[in-house]
């Protein structure tokens, strides 16, 4: 840790990385007492390769243009399909009384 006046922290500007990788922290000080305390941040972290994950995915059938598409125009989507069904009486267990 370095201590730095305001006039020496002024003069050390443009060089103010280089102290910091140097010392990691720097603190000014007015009249003998700390007023700020200057910390490097970490290193930035890289980012990740998600490539493992898009393989271990399946494909999809349907292009998702698509299915948005059906999305956002009811009109042009597939109406689902749908079995028989059965009357309201058919469903009934038989010996029910409504």
């Amino acid at each position: 840790m370095k201590k730095l006046t305001i006039r020496e922290t002024r003069q050390a500007l443009p060089h103010l990385d280089r102290l910091l990788a140097a010392e990691g922290e720097v603190t000014i000080a007015r009249r003998g007492e700390a007023i700020a305390r200057i910390v490097a941040l970490g290193k930035k972290k890289a980012m990740p390769s998600h490539r493992d994950l898009r393989e271990k995915m399946t494909r999809m059938r349907r292009g998702s243009e698509k299915l948005i598409r059906e999305d956002r125009d009811p009109a042009s989507a597939i109406p689902p399909q749908r079995g028989p069904t059965r009357s309201r009486d058919a469903q009934r267990e038989p010996g029910h009384r409504t």
